[in-house]
């Protein structure tokens, strides 16, 4: 992706997550209800990973950016 991402969940999402692979947190949010658009434009390429918790429970997804 170029660094725009759709996050969509049946659950509310409590909390989005994204880090570098050295596991630094490179982003974090606030509370949303079920979409929340990333635009992660501003950072570098390469691999991320997004840590999105609902009040279900916890997933995690690889994410490329490629510019």
């Amino acid at each position: 992706s170029s660094g725009i991402f759709t996050i969509t969940s049946e659950e509310e999402i409590t909390a989005i997550e994204i880090y570098n692979v050295l596991g630094e947190k490179v982003f974090a949010s606030e509370p949303h209800p079920t979409n929340y658009e990333l635009d992660l434009r501003s950072k570098s390429k390469g691999v991320y990973f997004c840590t999105v918790t609902t009040t279900n429970g916890i997933a995690t997804q690889k994410i490329v950016i490629q510019k």
